[in-house]
């Protein structure tokens, strides 16, 4: 049995206080989930309008534009792009984008004007396809701003910590399958408890079991068929959710809150419509537009 385990074990079977070492890992553990959560937050994509998106070109807001289809953007979290959908959103064939606006949250738009250029010059003989990414730049220049940096999705600002995220839920059922028993939930429980979007479940289970909480350090560590805990002291009994119980709370009642929580999130969002027009060009740089 390795040491790490020896220590979790000791933590959760109430054999004494907590190591300083047992600490650590649980603060270390504690801070990678912060960290994995905050990325995904701010890797989700809100929906926003094609108009929005040219206003925040004509202000400069937008230095770096991810450009590609809008099933690009989905949300790695479990929470797929919030807000209100546009028509044709999750067409294979149009042209979404996603950017950082100025609060830090990210905004996706699909295109739909420039996509509607796009199928015009698709359904003349001869004629080049659409530029997206040079459209766009050219646009931005013709409304006096800096033409944005185009990148393709998945490259954007915390894109790249999104791994965080996956490596902390196999960490926590590797945690869960060869680990102790957990004390507020079964391990059919704490595994859905897991998957909850943006770690919430994981958070759940470690702050309640942390090695600062003192009451929970009272319990011992129940057997696998056990469905309560008692407090030895002042014999409280506490039960401990199963694997039904923590489906329906992941699976139902936890999405559909945080769903809820993203899109007030996403209302609360100044929004400003400007008028859409398109300095379009073709892939060999032509103008398409006036």
């Amino acid at each position: 049995m390795s040491t790490l385990d020896t220590q979790l074990r000791l933590r959760l079977g109430a054999s004494g206080p907590a190591s300083p070492r047992l600490r650590a890992v649980w603060a270390a553990l504690l801070a990678m989930v912060t960290v994995a959560s905050f990325a995904v937050l701010l890797a989700t994509p809100f929906s926003a309008e094609e108009g929005e998106f040219i206003h925040a070109l004509r202000s400069g807001e937008i230095t770096t534009v991810a450009v590609g289809h809008s099933a690009d953007f989905y949300s790695e979290s479990g929470i797929n792009t919030t807000g209100i959908k546009t028509v044709g959103f999750n067409d294979p064939n149009d042209i979404a984008v996603a950017w950082v606006n100025r609060f830090g949250f990210r905004r996706e738009a699909v295109l739909q004007q420039l996509g509607g250029l796009a199928q015009g010059a698709e359904s003349t003989p001869q004629t080049p396809p659409l530029d997206p990414a040079g459209s766009i730049a050219r646009t931005a220049r013709s409304l006096g701003a800096v033409a944005p940096t185009v990148v393709q999705p998945g490259q954007l600002r915390f894109d790249r910590l999104k791994w965080l995220t996956a490596l902390v839920v196999v960490l926590m059922i590797g945690i869960t399958l060869y680990g102790p028993q957990p004390r507020r939930m079964t391990k059919w429980g704490a595994f859905w408890a897991y998957l909850m979007p943006f770690n919430i479940g994981i958070f759940y289970a470690l702050l309640r079991d942390s090695p600062w909480n003192q009451k929970m350090a009272r319990f011992q560590e129940p057997e696998v068929g056990d469905r309560v805990v008692v407090d030895p002291i002042t014999n409280e009994v506490i039960p401990r959710h199963g694997g039904w119980a923590m489906f329906f709370w992941s699976a139902i009642v936890a999405s559909l809150a945080i769903s809820l929580v993203l899109l007030g999130v996403a209302w609360t969002f100044p929004t400003y419509l400007d008028p859409v027009g398109w300095s379009a060009v073709d892939v060999a740089g032509n103008p398409m537009t006036p």
